[in-house]
């Protein structure tokens, strides 16, 4: 039985609905699998309900003390029993299998409902490249600081856009996915993280095609140092989740926050290396400017790729210390709320 079974239940009564999930589940050929299939469920009889809402013509609207319908039905799936006023069961799958399942699941969700935006995915670094190439030409000619001009500003953009698409889609929080929540192995911050997931794949493996493309036309050579240059791109990704984790829990008690992100994002892109490096500016400015922890990561990526450069400004000091304590306190928001919304009732 494949998900295309799950269509058969689209019409059938609750008892008989529950068995087809029953069964689809059941098939799984092992834990990380049955995770996915539970997921898909919830997924497939949240739509479900939603299309029945729209053929009515009612607004549907979630609340705190609402049934709880979800739980119920996955608690009956997994052969869990309780009510609806027990605590959430205890997590039967490793985080990793759930973020696998989240990001395939977002993925997937995306390619059939958004592929005009898929597709903007596609082209929005490629945008982004061209422009910062034609500018950094304008200014600096051929090279930028014994760096060819195109790979130069790959990186930039790379390092750039995996910093906010991950601050973003932490921002945006569950999103369309907050159904999910229900599911007794999945938590608000999973399914934060497994968004996140898709922005640091979808950039990363552009980055690495256009600089394989540059690789091949001998524009530039392999990267000297690729722990450090996947090292930098990782610890881009990670400090926008925790950055994006104490934008998402501060807009919550202030929501007019969100506009004041957006003038952030665009004062931190202005400084993160686009196009320049800190080794250009001169001494009494490039202090104020090595204050964006993007710009040394960018720099550390650009070391780590280019024979021809190694940054003496970048300090790994400063970037671990900045990157453990926006962890921290991103993480340590994302408790509180989960404590916070576990006392009203609420899984989180």
């Amino acid at each position: 039985m494949d998900v295309s079974a799950l269509s058969m239940a689209g019409e059938a009564e609750a008892s008989a609905r529950i068995e087809i999930y029953n069964r689809y589940v059941e098939q799984a050929t092992g834990p990380v699998e049955r995770l996915r299939r539970e997921i898909e469920v919830l997924a497939f009889e949240s739509g479900r309900r939603k299309k029945i809402a729209e053929s009515q013509a009612r607004k549907v609207r979630t609340s705190v003390g609402s049934p709880r319908a979800d739980a119920i039905l996955i608690q009956s799936i997994s052969g869990i029993v309780g009510a609806v006023d027990v605590p959430r069961p205890p997590r039967r799958a490793p985080a990793l299998a759930v973020w696998s399942a989240l990001w395939g699941l977002r993925f997937h969700t995306d390619m059939n409902s958004d592929r005009l935006g898929m597709f903007w995915w596609l082209v929005e670094p490629l945008l982004h490249v061209i422009l910062i190439t034609f500018a950094t030409l304008l200014l600096h000619g051929g090279e930028v600081f014994d760096m060819p001009a195109f790979p130069f500003a790959v990186i930039g953009v790379i390092v750039w856009l995996t910093f906010r698409t991950t601050f973003l889609a932490a921002l945006a929080g569950p999103g369309a996915l907050v159904h999910l929540i229900d599911h007794p192995d999945v938590s608000r911050f999973d399914v934060i993280v497994g968004t996140s997931v898709k922005g640091v794949i979808v950039n990363s493996c552009i980055g690495i095609v256009m600089l394989g493309g540059c690789v091949a036309a001998r524009v530039t050579r392999l990267p000297e140092n690729p722990l450090m240059f996947a090292g930098a791109l990782a610890s881009t990704a990670a400090l926008g989740l925790g950055s994006g984790l104490i934008a998402y829990h501060g807009s919550l008690y202030y929501p007019g926050l969100r506009k004041i992100y957006v003038m952030i994002l665009r004062i931190i892109a202005t400084f993160s290396g686009l196009f320049f490096v800190s080794e250009q500016v001169p001494g009494e400015y490039a202090a104020y400017v090595l204050w964006n922890p993007i710009l040394h990561l960018s720099q550390f990526a650009r070391s780590g790729w280019f024979y021809t450069y190694d940054s003496t400004d970048a300090s790994f000091v400063y970037v671990f210390s900045f990157l453990c304590a926006t962890l921290a306190i991103g993480f340590g928001c994302a408790v509180m709320d989960r404590r916070a919304r576990a006392r009203h009732g609420e899984y989180a």
